[in-house]
């Protein structure tokens, strides 16, 4: 008998099998005998969709990166179309994107919970490796982060313009060596907060101080107050 009448036999030996067994027997005999093929097939869909993943994902080059701490809603606004407008304000091309993430949430001192944790150590993750630009929080967050050294002296790097267009928005806070700095702006009652539903009091925008992008990150400012 040859190899290829072999396995046709094969199969119709299988088929007869299955053909008379209940359902939850087929659903058995199926897992016991090729369950290590069935394995075998969804870890190498899982390795195909994870390489497809990592190679559209490493087309694209960050021009800002945002992130969100403590808004007290999860509804999105306006955010997709003011980040396609701000896309355009700044010229970007197709490869470079913003990322805009407004899922962290901290509490401080003894309130913080493993939740908070977690977003601390992304953020310190995320600032040791020069990817954080902008920070929109809550004072508690601003201030925390200026007693680390994270945030800018915005008046040593705004243009002289646009400072004077939010000198009156400046929130002042104590930075790592406990001088009261300029570390922030507020965002209150602005477009731009109605737009991106930042429910905060007030929400304050800040720049961390190793930000690779210090003029996309001005220019989101002049996008703001223009």
């Amino acid at each position: 008998m040859s190899l290829k009448e072999a396995f046709k036999n094969e199969a119709r030996e299988e088929r007869e099998k299955l053909r008379n067994m209940t359902l939850k027997d087929k659903i058995w005999y199926i897992w016991e005998y090729y369950k290590f093929f069935i394995i075998g097939v969804v870890c190498a869909v899982g390795i195909i969709i994870s390489v497809g993943t990592t190679m559209y994902n490493n087309r694209f080059d960050t021009a800002l990166y945002c992130v969100v701490i403590n808004n007290r809603t999860s509804e999105a606004g306006n955010q997709n179309q003011v980040l396609e407008e701000l896309k355009d304000y700044l010229n970007l091309s197709d490869v470079r994107e913003i990322v805009y993430d407004s899922s962290m949430f901290i509490s401080y001192g003894d309130n913080t919970n493993e939740l908070g944790y977690a977003t601390m150590a992304k953020i310190s993750a995320l600032v040791a490796s020069r990817e954080l630009d902008i920070m929109i929080a809550d004072t508690d967050s601003i201030d925390n982060y200026a007693k680390l050294g994270g945030m800018t002296n915005l008046e040593e790097i705004l243009p002289a313009d646009l400072y004077e267009k939010v000198k009156d928005r400046i929130y002042y806070t104590m930075n790592e060596e406990g001088v009261s700095q300029p570390c922030a702006v507020s965002l209150e009652d602005t477009k731009f907060a109605a737009d991106m539903n930042l429910v905060m009091e007030p929400p304050l925008i800040a720049l961390f101080s190793n930000s690779e992008h210090t003029e996309n990150c001005i220019a989101l400012l002049h996008y703001i107050f223009d």
